[in-house]
């Protein structure tokens, strides 16, 4: 009698266990592990969803920058603050037009839905526009929003980067809700990787991309294709991320195992670019290990990499700037222009620019000299 009466007691309250989570399943949260799937669905994560190398350089100077912006409007109460395209992304860090090489510049987009096609329209500084046909780099599982998957895109916009100003972003889909329209950007990532000539340091960049989902836990990636050639100096590692919806703080491990970085909850906008020293590059090193927590949530890594300098390359800096001279009359005059001579510039490299002002009776000369990433005045 005792063992059917525990029986009976074990399925009641087993039975009240399950009940009691496919209730809390069904009202969950859309973007968490438990919305609009079954229990048996629950904290599967999607096995083929992966990042790998695609770009690698080594250069004189070469350094790089990342601008992003958030586009989702799906849920504001939780991601606020959606950008309306055209969108900006403002850059803000590059040298000096005369000392820069624009090496490669990419344009990433994640997006839940059907895998559409997307051309994105990138307009300059000097409003100058062009159209970019966005490529699939990867395909995840649907980060918990009844999309039916995730893509990552990308597009190289090399040849749209003209400086530091702002740029603008077009063309991406967007949703207003997770079912009225079936595709919807988390946001648009510009990263720009570029030489500064005045610099002697070797910088080396490793960029791996795809799109490496998760539902809940934690997602990791070891990345390879590289090989750094000897001591560093300076190391930064990167990932961009997105769908991290403020449920956890997210635990990230740069160039290891384990983690050395927290992306609190707070900080949490969707669509996040991190950046941290992490673990320092070694000499010989050929993969590198990343990896990212979400506790409950779905996200997905889209983006990750690390930039670090050598001296494995001897870098020579360009020549000193030429001698200038203003040759002006000795005559104090007091006119609206005054005629003078300016020699400088001995090569085609160097531009310049000659400013006058009267100031009792006499004309004040400033000449502003750029040439080959050397400047005077």
């Amino acid at each position: 009698m005792k063992k059917s009466i525990l029986f009976l007691f074990s399925i009641v309250c087993f039975g009240n266990i399950a009940l009691s989570q496919n209730t809390l399943f069904y009202n969950a949260e859309p973007g968490t592990v438990d919305y609009g799937k079954n229990k048996s669905a629950l904290k599967v994560a999607d096995g083929n969803s992966t990042i790998a190398t695609s770009y690698t350089a080594s250069a004189c100077g070469l350094n790089y920058l990342q601008t992003n912006v958030f586009l989702a409007m799906r849920n504001p109460t939780v991601w606020p603050g959606a950008a309306v395209q055209p969108a900006p992304l403002i850059v803000s860090s590059l040298p000096p037009v005369g000392c820069t090489t624009i090496l490669k510049a990419y344009l990433y987009v994640s997006v839940g839905g059907n895998g559409i096609p997307i051309t994105a329209t990138v307009t300059n500084p000097q409003n100058v526009s062009s159209s970019f046909s966005m490529t699939v780099i990867g395909q995840g599982s649907n980060l918990c929003w009844n999309y039916p998957n995730t893509y990552a895109y990308r597009a190289d916009v090399t040849s749209a980067i003209t400086g530091n100003g702002t740029y603008s972003v077009s063309g991406i889909p967007v949703a207003l809700t997770a079912t009225t329209q079936p595709d919807d950007a988390h946001g648009a990532s510009l990263v720009i990787i570029y030489a500064d000539n005045s610099q002697s340091y070797t910088g080396n960049i490793v960029i791996a991309d795809g799109c490496a989902s998760q539902i809940g836990g934690t997602k990791t990636a070891t990345i390879g294709g590289f090989n750094v050639c000897g001591p560093t100096s300076l190391t930064s590692n990167f990932m961009l991320i997105s769908d991290l919806q403020k449920l956890a703080n997210s635990n990230i491990a740069f160039n290891s195992i384990t983690p050395s970085y927290t992306l609190p909850q707070a900080a949490q906008i969707g669509f996040n670019w991190v950046s941290d020293a992490g673990t320092p590059a070694a000499a010989g090193q050929s993969t590198a290990n990343y990896s990212a927590s979400g506790g409950g949530d779905c996200f997905a890594i889209i983006v990750a990499g690390l930039y670090y300098r050598t001296a494995c390359t001897t870098c020579t800096l360009a020549p000193n700037a030429p001698t200038v001279s203003v040759n002006t009359s000795s005559n104090p005059i007091c006119q609206s222009s005054q005629s003078a001579t300016l020699s400088a510039c001995g090569n085609t490299n160097c531009n310049y620019q000659l400013y006058g002002m009267e100031y009792k009776c006499k004309w004040l000369w400033k000449c502003f000299i750029n040439t080959n990433c050397y400047s005077m005045q």
